[in-house]
């Protein structure tokens, strides 16, 4: 029988004044991962007794949270408190942290592994590494949207009336439309 198991560390940056709320907020992040369980939403009868499932260990230190698990954690569950966290902190940077996938004989596809970043306004981006979900949380457009819009936006500017409009709206100069329009065309390349 082989077992598996979902590895992470990271720690979140805290002040003092702020380990509170991340207490807070991992409690009610377990609460409502205890209600998935038992089918019981916010608000519903027996809501209130339920006992928090936190699917990590945790650490309050001096300055921050260290979440980790030896055995097998929940990333999806330690993303949900970062949300909050950087939500409710007014965070003004992405925070980003990995987890990989194990199993404890060589099954083939049953390792890997992930990121998340997670955004100041909350939203979690996951991908394979954390430049690929750092990318992700900073262009959400895939390369096939892309494409769209920048294809519509070199079609808008060659026209002279739009070209003439964007000019006097934006309130630039043919030379720095001209740096615009060549550098869309790089991408475009590129793409």
């Amino acid at each position: 029988m082989a077992n598996n198991y979902c590895l992470s560390s990271t720690f979140y940056p805290l002040s003092k004044n702020e380990l509170e709320l991340a207490e807070k907020i991992i409690e009610e992040v377990g609460k409502e991962n205890a209600g998935e369980y038992e089918g019981i939403k916010p608000g519903d009868e027996g809501y209130a007794e339920l006992e928090p499932q936190i699917e990590f260990e945790y650490e309050m230190r001096d300055d921050g949270l260290w979440m980790y698990f030896e055995e097998s954690v929940n990333p999806e569950m330690m993303a949900d408190v970062i949300a909050r966290l950087q939500v409710d902190l007014k965070r003004d940077e992405p925070f980003c942290f990995e987890y990989c996938c194990e199993c404890s004989k060589p099954r083939v596809d049953e390792f890997g592994g992930g990121s998340f970043c997670i955004m100041p306004d909350g939203s979690q981006y996951h991908a394979g590494s954390r430049e690929d979900a750092l990318e992700k949380a900073n262009n959400p457009f895939t390369p096939e949207e892309r494409n769209v819009i920048f294809e519509a936006a070199r079609f808008a500017l060659a026209d002279a009336e739009v070209y003439e409009d964007l000019t006097d709206k934006l309130d630039i100069t043919d030379k720095e439309m001209s740096k615009i329009i060549e550098k869309l065309q790089k991408f475009m390349d590129k793409s």
